[in-house]
């Protein structure tokens, strides 16, 4: 009964193969390759609308109910360690649903949980309906991947992806700059209740609009269109099981793995960066939460052109590898929070601008490691379960960073949280080295989009 009653959820069915000339077909696939973009970059940038909006109200949320830093902590450690292992579950779902419904469902039942959040007072329903925030987000994370690895092939995916990995900056961005001052002004529940408002109508965006893979829709696959197709793969199989596709693309795949831990220290400081900056503005640097919260929608702003580099130099410089751009990023990243650190206060301008170049460095890595470079060495059929287990790993430095960075803050000041994101950066690059020269193998007979 239950299986029948989401059987709606189900990979798409391929349908027989539409009819045309080359360049009638060239035009049908261009259409339907960008509303594929648009529905998930769109779809997932209000995901993140309905996540990142607990940063920017963690001063007044504060300030109201006398939370510590530690018990804010464990409250974005639990979303976290949530959104680590239900990756490990949602990733393999994800490659066998059609990601019309997977996605679109997920940001509703996320748009319920703010709105709930909104309404609660107490740090265990807080815990609670973030938690369930946090299953629900990884319904959208491998949703994305796995389009673009349907819609976009090898030798090109680095600079669509790059575009495309901007959407959570973008709806980060959004909730960062107009939520500091909804909060400020209003109070904090209106972050969270409004977003969730907000994220219902993107629900129904995304299941009137995102397509599942060309097959479903009369097109040949991507690898076959443009003549891309991996050495020894094959097309869906339907009746493969979830444990075969995991194990044989991405399980017993060294380079995934090397990834995974990679993404674990990316993401370390990510979070670090990205959850404490508004209230490090704000007790270290002498600014005001609103002030707190423009500044730190730097991060997100310049993570977008940062993004879009990092794939095109991927693509266009080091021939779809992956791995020198991500070094070179870190780097960045770990000078920029430095740096950060460093500037004393009342240099509002010079703390954005900081704050943007570690946007900047830190969203190449953060789409290269744990997003692009997995799709790439795991194939179109298994993105969204290598995406999975990268994104565990990525999750389990996320809940790392919530907890520690909070109670190195109460108990060592700020120098001890941001020791622990730069060392955390060095590491992440160290790791991606050992993969400098690595890039995915194909067969190349491209035909022309």
């Amino acid at each position: 009964m239950l299986r029948k009653a989401f059987s709606f959820m189900k990979l798409a069915p391929a349908i027989p193969r539409l009819s045309g000339t080359s360049e009638q077909i060239a035009k049908i696939y261009r259409y339907w390759r960008i509303r594929a973009f648009y529905a998930v970059f769109f779809g997932y940038a209000f995901y993140y609308v309905c996540r990142s909006n607990l940063s920017v109200a963690m001063p007044i949320l504060r300030q109201d109910l006398g939370y510590t830093k530690t018990q804010l902590g464990a409250i974005t450690s639990t979303f976290y360690i949530i959104y680590a292992f239900s990756k490990l579950i949602n990733g393999p779902l994800c490659d066998r649903s059609n990601p019309r419904y997977f996605m679109g469902i997920g940001l509703l039942l996320g748009a319920i949980a703010n709105i709930f959040f909104g309404f609660s007072s107490t740090v265990f329903f807080f815990t609670l309906f973030w938690a369930l925030n946090g299953w629900v987000q990884t319904m959208g994370s491998p949703s994305g991947p796995k389009t673009m690895s349907n819609w976009y092939s090898i030798s090109e995916r680095g600079s669509y992806y790059g575009v495309y990995n901007t959407c959570h900056s973008v709806g980060a961005f959004a909730i960062l700059f107009a939520g500091g001052f909804m909060v400020e002004h209003w109070g904090w529940r209106y972050g969270f209740v409004v977003p969730g408002l907000f994220c219902v109508l993107g629900a129904f965006f995304i299941m009137k609009r995102l397509p599942d893979r060309p097959e479903s829709v009369g097109l040949p696959p991507i690898e076959e269109y443009h003549g891309e197709r991996s050495p020894g793969e094959k097309d869906y199989a339907e009746g493969e099981t979830i444990w075969h596709t995991a194990w044989h693309y991405v399980l017993k795949n060294p380079r995934i793995w090397l990834l995974s831990f990679a993404s674990l220290f990316v993401y370390i400081i990510r979070y670090g960066l990205l959850d404490w900056s508004p209230l490090y503005l704000v007790e270290a640097k002498g600014s005001s939460v609103g002030f707190a919260g423009l500044k730190a929608s730097a991060l997100e702003l310049f993570g977008i052109p940062g993004g879009i580099a990092a794939g095109f130099m991927s693509d266009k410089l080091f021939g779809a590898r992956r791995a020198p751009v991500a070094v070179i990023f870190l780097i960045g990243v770990a000078a920029s929070a430095t740096a950060l650190y460093f500037i004393p206060p009342g240099h509002g301008v010079l703390h954005a601008l900081t704050l943007g170049l570690a946007g900047f460095f830190t969203y190449g890595p953060q789409m290269l490691v744990p997003g692009l470079a997995a799709i790439d060495y795991a194939s179109r059929k298994a993105a969204a379960t290598a995406v999975g287990l990268t994104g565990f790993m990525s999750y389990l430095g996320a809940t790392m960073t919530g907890y520690l960075s909070g109670w190195l803050a109460d108990n060592y000041g700020w120098k001890g949280g941001f020791i622990f994101w730069v060392s955390s950066a060095l590491i992440a690059a160290v790791l991606m080295a050992f993969l400098w020269n690595s890039k995915p193998q194909m067969k190349n007979n491209r035909k022309p989009a």
